[in-house]
């Protein structure tokens, strides 16, 4: 087997290995917690409103 060969055998396992600790998913897992940051600063521009509710009440 060539040097090369080696080389890029290791490369391949070095980045399956990287895979099983960051699977490609981890993208959608980012996205997806942007969301909830998006969601909860909404949710904070609604709280002044939902706390004058809660005094009226």
């Amino acid at each position: 087997m060539r040097q090369d060969d080696q080389q890029t055998i290791l490369c391949i396992q070095n980045l399956q290995n990287k895979e099983t600790h960051f699977p490609l998913s981890s993208k959608a897992q980012v996205l997806l917690s942007n969301d909830q940051v998006n969601i909860q600063n909404q949710q904070l521009k609604l709280s002044p409103y939902q706390a004058t509710i809660l005094l009226i009440e």
